[in-house]
């Protein structure tokens, strides 16, 4: 099978998996995982045998190795981030040797309902399906396989259906996205930095629009974000969103870039990009403001003001003409309960520009450490202090099963 085993009964620790040899069966089979604590084999303990006695056990196997293996259930790849909101999407896969490439954990648990848990992906095999296809990470949720709901099912059901799937299947997960309150609040440009697989797609279409300075009324063009692809890595940095103008990309500016050489910067082989961009709210809040401005200052210089005076009678004056832009000394005066036109004009011809950071860290944790993570700076989500485990058997070619012992969850696969 080709996998490493540490400890036993004369080591410090007890039987566990601590790797897999890459395209092997024990790799392939998408059952295992370094960590786990092996318990049995094929029905023989191996709680009390040494490390050499296990080795031997396992050598003597045969062909068919039924593994009984038990993990943690207070992994923070079971834990959901509070500082989130929770998103659906449907994936297709082609199934190889082996299975879709990627292992579950979790599942409803009768007994017990406070070993119940959602059925997560817990690892990802580089090179399989599930890695080439991109978008799933680790901590996502399966909801359905095929249509078939799977949220309230046995670790066991579920693995029976992945297992009779002859070629192709949609699964739709669940997927966390990071919620930024300085995205919504911006009041300028936003520098953030996202992680990724080095040459991978980062998950936006792009578009080259025409737009209006504020400050030079004059039309620029700007490289714009057209579409973002559901549990991309755009998608789940939650700081991208359709609208959103891209001024930077590491540090390279856009004004004169084609959108091929823009989507070759994003697609790039660093493992962070940076980009400085304008989120579609604020400059949505910008041109209501600047709508707004300009009633006022219609209100202001071409129409009737009224104002109350002695014994509730009323008196109307009118501005006829139009102020110089020039020449500030031709502008009406402004009352003296008015704010002065002269300072309102000036205040609309500031512009404020800060940088603020939003960095998003979320920790992946998959077989090869090199599924895609996205930074995120909020509270670290903390693990029950209960002491919770389940054990599963793994079979390389017996279709799944379940049965229950003591405290333990025991499933069979």
């Amino acid at each position: 099978m080709k996998h490493k085993l540490s400890g036993g009964a004369d080591r410090a620790i007890p039987p566990t998996i601590s790797f897999l040899r890459p395209g092997f069966i024990a790799h392939r089979c998408d059952q295992l995982q370094p960590g786990e604590r092996l318990v049995a084999v094929n029905n023989i303990s191996v709680a009390s045998l040494t490390h050499e006695q296990i080795l031997t056990v396992l050598r003597s196997a045969g062909d068919l190795v039924k593994l009984e293996v038990e993990y943690n259930l207070n992994d923070p790849v079971f834990n959901k981030p509070k500082n989130a909101m929770h998103r659906c999407a449907e994936i297709i896969l082609e199934k190889e040797t082996g299975g879709f490439g990627f292992t579950i954990r979790g599942g409803s648990y009768g007994p017990d309902h406070r070993k119940s848990r959602a059925v997560t992906i817990t690892a990802i095999r580089p090179g399989g399906p599930a890695h080439r296809e991109g978008r799933m990470r680790v901590g996502d949720r399966i909801v359905t396989i095929n249509g078939t709901d799977v949220s309230s099912a046995t670790l066991a059901s579920v693995q029976q259906i992945v297992a009779e799937i002859d070629l192709v299947a949609r699964f739709v997960i669940e997927y966390d996205v990071s919620l930024f309150d300085t995205v919504k609040n911006a009041t300028g440009p936003l520098s953030i930095e996202v992680e990724k697989i080095p040459g991978a797609e980062f998950g936006v279409s792009l578009a080259i629009c025409e737009k209006t300075d504020p400050i030079s009324n004059l039309q620029k063009r700007g490289v714009f974000v057209d579409h973002v692809t559901l549990a991309s890595v755009a998608d789940r940095c939650g700081a991208i969103h359709p609208g959103d103008e891209i001024l930077m990309i590491d540090g390279i500016g856009l004004e004169f870039t084609t959108l091929e050489e823009a989507m070759q910067l994003l697609k790039g082989y660093c493992t962070t990009v940076k980009l400085e961009i304008i989120p579609h709210s604020q400059m949505s809040r910008d041109e209501a403001g600047r709508k707004s401005r300009r009633r006022h200052h219609h209100q202001v210089n071409g129409k009737v003001i009224h104002s109350k005076g002695k014994e509730n009678s009323k008196r109307s004056e009118s501005c006829d003409y139009q102020p110089s832009y020039g020449m500030k000394g031709f502008e009406p005066r402004a009352r003296s309960h008015e704010k002065p036109i002269s300072n309102e004009r000036r205040k609309t011809q500031k512009v404020q520009r800060f940088t603020s950071n939003a960095v998003e860290q979320q920790k992946m944790q998959g077989l090869s450490g090199s599924v895609p993570a996205v930074h995120q700076s909020a509270t670290p989500v903390m693990a029950r202090s209960t002491e919770f485990s389940r054990s599963v058997y793994v079979d390389s070619g017996i279709p799944p099963s379940s049965r229950s012992t003591g405290k333990q969850n025991k499933k069979s696969f």
